[in-house]
């Protein structure tokens, strides 16, 4: 509530036909730069129409001015009333804004323990700030469920989104968005550079969109990709700068380039592959570096073809046949006590004309000469490296399974007569 003397009772949701005076700024407004000035958020209820515009007169009378979320629920600004929730996550935020500079500090000087410490630090911090809208969410296991506020943050980051992509739309076809998630949106700025990009037409979307955000919400810059593939939803890599004068990095998100569960051999010519691609556009380029995968497992060494796989624990499996359970036991065997959360060393051998399924071949990575000469790398190429370089690949129409096939056919030559085989 935003005043003592007002009754505060739980009512309906306000008929938003009938809020013709005070309404929450939608997509149209922003898109024309105006918007309502509030003050934080602060204590929610949803009200009767009577009672919500005593809470708005009461609020504003104060000087202060209240904001109305667009499912609805009043909000006291910080000056009238600051609630509980919204202390708690500016500190928290404020200590993930002041973790994250240092982390970066740490990656940049190569500390590797500390960055580790800072990563997990911000991650618990980011995860405690997620978890408080599923906590107002809660209606039956929460203990001070709030169907109000939850549904009031879920709407007012919707609009905002809204928002943002009715303004970068707005712009006509020079700025369009090519996706957008929970909280964010991607914009492609053809024709531009990555200084242009950021001051000239992303500044223009974010003024405007924070004119008429909620209290305490604003737009903010991640990245520019320079060149960037979006593969699927929370599946994208890219060329990121994070910084004016930055130096790109590459970002990837959801997909197995840079993976733990890969060989360090797999997971090098997956990036090679990607980096060349992003920095060339030249199709030409990328299929020499998977030819060159080709021919280099051959006298890829053992390290670079151990497989670290996550240990769950005993009882995690419901079959003794998942592929993991045969390695922890013949790592236990030779007098290991393999914990849950470790990652344990196997390899994938030949099944030399046998019929074996995966759990059979995979054997614990060990120093015994034998080993490097059984393993299969054949099953390297076809289901840990190709797999996910054709959900990258496909995009732009290029179909490498058939490439190691006409690879195969031929004489398995190199360079340009190797290239002369295949066709994109």
């Amino acid at each position: 509530s935003t005043d003592g003397d007002v009754d505060d009772r739980e009512g309906q949701a306000l008929d938003r036909g009938e809020r013709k005076d005070w309404r929450a700024p939608g997509a149209a407004d922003v898109a024309e730069g105006a918007g309502i000035t509030t003050g934080r958020l602060g204590v929610a209820a949803r009200w009767p129409e009577a009672l919500a515009r005593r809470g708005l007169a009461a609020a504003e009378a104060g000087g202060a001015r209240a904001y109305v979320a667009p499912n609805g629920a009043v909000f006291a600004p910080k000056a009238h009333r600051e609630g509980v929730l919204p202390r708690m996550l500016r500190e928290i935020l404020a200590a993930r804004i002041m973790t994250k500079p240092a982390l970066k500090r740490a990656r940049r000087k190569r500390e590797g323990t500390l960055a580790r410490v800072l990563d997990a630090r911000q991650l618990a911090l980011k995860l405690l700030a997620n978890v408080t809208y599923g906590y107002t969410a809660a209606s039956f296991s929460g203990r001070q469920p709030c169907a109000d506020l939850a549904d009031a943050i879920v709407d007012s980051g919707r609009k905002t989104l809204e928002a943002a992509i009715a303004v970068a739309g707005g712009y006509g076809a020079a700025l369009p968005v090519k996706y957008g998630d929970t909280d964010s949106i991607f914009v492609e700025c053809s024709g531009r550079s990555v200084e242009g990009a950021r001051e000239h037409a992303l500044r223009r979307i974010k003024d405007v969109v924070d004119a008429g955000t909620p209290p305490g919400v604003e737009l903010k810059f991640e990245y520019v990709f320079d060149g960037c593939v979006l593969v699927t939803k929370k599946r994208y890599v890219g060329y990121a700068v994070e910084d004016p004068g930055g130096t790109p990095h590459l970002l990837v998100k959801g997909l197995e380039v840079k993976t733990r569960n890969n060989c360090d051999f797999v997971r090098h010519r997956l990036e090679v592959c990607v980096r060349e691609l992003l920095r060339n556009r030249d199709l030409s380029l990328v299929k020499r570096r998977v030819l060159e995968t080709f021919e280099g497992v051959d006298t890829a060494g053992l390290r670079d073809l151990i497989l670290w796989r996550k240990y769950k624990g005993k009882g995690s499996y419901r079959s003794t046949t998942y592929p993991l359970v045969h390695v922890v036991e013949d790592l236990d065997r030779r007098g290991n006590a393999t914990q849950p959360g470790e990652r344990v060393p196997c390899v994938v051998v030949r099944a030399d004309g046998r019929s074996l399924k995966l759990y059979q071949r995979q054997r614990l990575a060990t120093h015994a000469p034998a080993l490097l000469h059984d393993i299969d790398r054949d099953y390297y190429v076809e289901k840990l490296f190709l797999p996910p370089l054709s959900r990258f690949l496909e995009l732009a129409g290029v179909d490498v399974f058939a490439w190691i096939g006409e690879w195969r056919s031929g004489a398995r030559r190199r360079g340009d007569d190797a290239l002369s085989l295949i066709h994109i």
